[in-house]
C-alpha cells in the first residue's frame, strides 16, 4: 500500500510532500523559478536529509548536523554547523535557511545570519517564528503535545528554551552583518501561515490517531492550493527575501 502511494506521488510530483512544509517552502521555490536559472547553485543550511528538494526539484548542498535517512537524492549533505560554514565567500548563488536561527541562543543567531551572507552571492532566504503570539502559541501546542504523548516535543522545546527574536531584530541583525560584509542589501518581507491556521495544521501534526495524521499529512496535500491563501496577519512565520545588491 505504501509503494502504491509513493507511485501516486511520483506521478503527480508530489512525492515526499507534507502540506505544512510545503507551505514554508513554496513561495521561496516560486522566487528561486522565477529569478534563477536552473544552473543556479544553491545551499540549504539545515536542510536534514530532505529539505527543500521535494518542491525545488533540483540539485542542492544540503548542510546539517545530522541527516535523516533516506536522503534525497538531488541533497549533497555536508555535516557542518550553520554558524561555520565550510565553505568560501560568495560560493552559492542562493542560499536557504528556513526554521533553524529560533533553534540557536541570540549569539548563534547573529553568527549564523553572518555566515548566511558571507556565503551568498546574490539572494538569501531566511524563513522564521517570529514574536509574542507566535511565542505563545508555541507555548500553548507545547501544553497540547505533552498532554497527548507524555513527554515535550523537542522541536518546540528549543523555541521555549531560547525564546523567539522579533522581525525587527532579524532586519537590524540582517543589515549590521551585511555591511561588517560591506555588503549591500535589500530586505522583502512576506508574512507566512495565519496563527489561527496554522495552529488547526498544528492539531493534526501532533495527534496520535493514525486517520487523523492520514488526513493532515497525506490527503491535505490536495489542497495546497487553497491553503497558500492564508498568509493574513497575524501569521506565525515571516519570510525575509534578502537580494544582495
Amino acid at each position: 500500500m505504501k509503494n502504491i502511494l509513493h507511485t501516486i506521488e511520483s506521478i503527480l510530483g508530489i512525492y515526499r510532500w507534507h502540506p505544512k512544509i510545503a507551505l514554508r517552502y513554496l513561495p521561496v521555490v516560486d522566487d528561486i523559478k522565477k529569478n534563477f536559472s536552473e544552473y543556479s547553485s544553491v545551499l540549504e543550511v539545515g536542510s536534514g536529509g530532505l529539505g527543500i528538494t521535494p518542491y525545488l526539484k533540483k540539485k542542492i548542498v544540503g548542510v546539517d548536523v545530522f541527516f535523516d535517512l533516506p536522503v534525497d537524492k538531488n541533497i549533497t549533505a555536508v555535516t557542518a554547523l550553520a554558524n561555520e560554514l565550510p565553505f568560501a565567500d560568495k560560493a552559492f548563488d542562493t542560499v536557504i535557511c528556513l526554521d533553524v536561527i529560533e533553534h540557536n541562543s541570540n549569539h548563534n543567531r547573529i553568527k549564523i545570519i553572518s555566515e548566511l551572507l558571507r556565503v551568498a552571492s546574490s539572494k538569501i532566504y531566511i524563513g522564521l517564528p517570529v514574536g509574542k503570539l507566535s511565542q505563545k502559541q508555541d507555548e500553548e501546542i507545547s501544553v497540547d503535545f505533552f498532554k497527548k504523548h507524555d513527554h515535550n516535543y523537542e522541536y518546540l522545546s528549543q523555541h521555549l528554551e531560547y525564546g523567539l527574536p522579533e522581525k525587527d531584530w532579524i532586519i537590524k541583525t540582517v543589515t549590521e552583518e551585511a555591511q561588517k560584509l560591506n555588503k549591500s542589501v535589500q530586505i522583502k518581507i512576506y508574512g507566512n501561515i495565519n496563527l489561527k491556521f496554522r495552529k488547526f495544521l498544528m492539531s493534526g501534526w501532533i495527534s496520535d490517531n493514525i486517520i487523523v495524521n492520514i488526513l493532515f499529512r497525506k490527503i491535505f496535500i490536495l489542497f495546497i492550493p487553497i491553503f497558500r491563501i492564508f498568509n493574513h496577519s497575524p501569521t506565525y512565520r515571516e519570510l525575509f527575501f534578502i537580494t544582495i545588491n
